[in-house]
């Protein structure tokens, strides 16, 4: 059974969340990939704290948005968050990842 598309917070609470990702992003995030138009994956500076901020806020956005998929990816060169949205849900992940802005 497939989530609907549809995120559950208050509009007095998802600006803060907007904030965080972006934050996260801007201090968290080495580059940007999509592997497609359901996946995209940010590769993460090295550091515990970074891993762990990433699962806790994905902990906490897959809360409200159900439909998101994440999952860490653990390579010799580093590691990954992996982003996935179901099919129709493409234009969510493009406005998710637009929120990363350009990355070093």
């Amino acid at each position: 059974m497939q989530a609907d598309i549809a995120c559950t917070l208050g509009s007095e609470d998802l600006g803060g969340r907007i904030d965080e990702w972006r934050a996260f992003f801007s201090g968290s995030v080495l580059a940007v990939v999509r592997s497609d138009e359901t996946t995209a994956r940010f590769r993460l500076k090295d550091s515990d704290q970074v891993l762990a901020a990433a699962v806790d806020l994905a902990r906490r956005e897959k809360q409200c948005c159900g439909f998101f998929e994440f999952s860490v990816q653990v390579e010799i060169e580093g590691c990954w968050l992996v982003v996935g949205v179901p099919d129709g849900a493409s234009a969510v992940l493009a406005g998710f990842v637009e929120l990363a802005g350009p990355v070093a």
